[in-house]
């Protein structure tokens, strides 16, 4: 299997130096009662954005596009979060 997330072209490189500049009501993917939402900035250049929003009382519709980050991990960024690419997700989740 080839990994884009190791390709130099299409590859951002995310480290504990990263800024995030974010716009939300929260900085995980997960599922908590009503829209969960953020739109964040990284190094001044690429952008990503995640909605979550509900559908019914266990079903909610998942969307994320622009850059692969994981803001929560901000300043402590694990290896295997360490770059990022370019994506787009969208499913139905449920809680």
């Amino acid at each position: 299997a080839w990994n884009l997330r190791f390709h130099p072209l299409i590859c951002i490189v995310i480290n504990n130096k990263t800024i995030f500049d974010m716009l939300g009501n929260t900085v995980k993917h997960d599922w908590k009662p009503g829209k969960q939402w953020y739109n964040c900035v990284i190094d001044k250049k690429y952008k990503s954005y995640f909605r979550l929003i509900p559908l019914t009382k266990t079903k909610s519709l998942y969307l994320r596009w622009g850059w692969k980050v994981y803001p929560e991990f901000a300043g402590n960024i694990p290896d295997n979060k360490g770059r990022s690419i370019q994506a787009i997700s969208i499913r139905i989740r449920s809680s």
